[in-house]
């Protein structure tokens, strides 16, 4: 599997990992992980728990501000698509101009910064719904970007939507923020956009069963509570153990 690793063609890096969610749903879909980054060691441990065919050269624990500043150490060759959920805090002062730009954001700013400097075909980038407030400032990073490398410059349009896990038979009611930005290349080249790509993510969803806490737990017996005093200890299928 090392051996074949670099040669597949469809890459990602996902930034701000965490367990490997995020990661899991891509290489469903055929893409291989060519770095996968966290700050906090009880994620980078559980990612390669959750990953055991990524050899661990590729999965790195440290801050994206290093990460990112010295990027080319880590990964070589084209990336198609960077992949995070940043953290963002700052945005509840929503009288402010610019609140993207709060200090606190300072690590959303560190994943613009890694786009603007691998410069990927497509980027994914997930936060909470309350990342509304200031989507359009956002929108207004993305698109202010102008990289110029080998001889071309590039930018990207980007567009967002709030999508529910229940549209796509999970058993939770949970909204995320999902922004999905494209090269300007890559959109030329396979007359696509970011919108495009949202109305065939909600139309692909039209026939899916949805399903409810009830569902997942169906097939978990019901417990019956002891009759008998001072039982806690005693080891019972039928009141579910001590």
């Amino acid at each position: 599997l090392q051996k074949n690793w670099n040669n597949q063609h469809l890459r990602i890096v996902d930034f701000f990992c965490g367990a490997g969610g995020l990661s899991l749903g891509f290489i469903q879909e055929g893409f291989t992980v060519a770095l996968a980054n966290d700050i906090e060691d009880v994620c980078i441990q559980t990612y390669k728990y959750n990953h055991p065919e990524l050899p661990a050269q590729y999965v790195v624990q440290g801050d994206i501000r290093q990460i990112v500043d010295n990027i080319e150490e880590y990964i070589q060759g084209d990336i198609d698509v960077v992949i995070g959920g940043p953290p963002c805090q700052g945005f509840s002062e929503a009288n402010r101009q610019r609140v993207i730009d709060d200090p606190r954001n300072k690590l959303y700013k560190y994943y613009l910064k890694a786009v603007e400097k691998i410069t990927p075909k497509f980027v994914v980038m997930e936060n909470v719904k309350g990342m509304l407030k200031v989507a359009h400032q956002v929108v207004e990073d993305y698109e202010s970007l102008r990289i110029n490398k080998n001889g071309k410059e590039y930018t990207y349009k980007v567009f967002y939507e709030v999508l529910n896990s229940q549209n796509f038979s999970v058993a939770q009611s949970r909204e995320r923020l999902i922004y999905i930005a494209i090269r300007n290349d890559v959109m030329q080249d396979k007359n696509i956009s970011p919108e495009l790509i949202f109305e065939e993510i909600k139309n692909s969803c039209n026939n899916n069963i949805v399903y409810t806490l009830q569902s997942a737990l169906d097939d978990i017996k019901p417990l019956e509570a002891p009759r008998v005093k001072n039982c806690n200890e005693i080891d019972s299928e039928i009141t579910g153990k001590k």
